[in-house]
């Protein structure tokens, strides 16, 4: 078997299911990334999406199609930059907080307990930034809920355009 030469090469560091793996690239062989498209599948670029928190907004950009921009309730309390979409659900389920109870007055139910999850809070379909904060069509936005909420027709387009590891900037 014939070893290459990596000169400069690129270390990509991968972590899942206990195990990490350490892939190397020599240099150049990944083609140029631009920082704003990267994210590709199979070749096509992925959709972008812009958060602007204080224009309460969500600008859809596909290549090839004039930018889509959307009413983004709640875009004020994400935290700015970079993100990636993680997961897409129909049908999502919310995990409530503890202050959700603690605000009604009502015990707070044992980690893991059933009583902390509820359909329908995140509306029919979300993605997911992370494991707590979505972009979802719920019927209300509250800052207990939080994420983003669109209504459904702007979270319909969302969800059929928006592949997992499509690229979030929230300025």
């Amino acid at each position: 078997m014939r070893r290459r030469s990596l000169k400069n090469p690129l270390a990509v560091i991968a972590l899942g299911m206990g195990a990490l793996v350490v892939f190397m690239f020599p240099a150049g062989s990944l083609g140029s990334m631009r920082p704003d498209r990267q994210s590709t599948t199979g070749g096509e670029a992925l959709p972008h999406l812009v958060i602007e928190s204080a224009k309460h907004t969500l600008t859809l950009t596909v290549p090839g199609q004039p930018a889509v921009s959307m009413k983004a309730h709640g875009a004020y309390a994400l935290t700015k930059g970079s993100f990636t979409v993680q997961q897409k659900v129909n049908d999502p389920i919310w995990k409530a907080p503890p202050t959700y109870f603690l605000r009604r007055g009502l015990e707070v139910p044992e980690r893991g307990s059933p009583a902390h999850y509820v359909k329908g809070a995140l509306g029919r379909q979300a993605l997911f930034i992370n494991d707590q904060v979505a972009i979802h069509n719920s019927l209300i936005w509250s800052d207990e809920v939080g994420g983003v909420r669109l209504n459904n027709e702007d979270m319909a387009r969302l969800f059929e355009t928006v592949k997992v590891g499509a690229t979030i900037e929230v300025r």
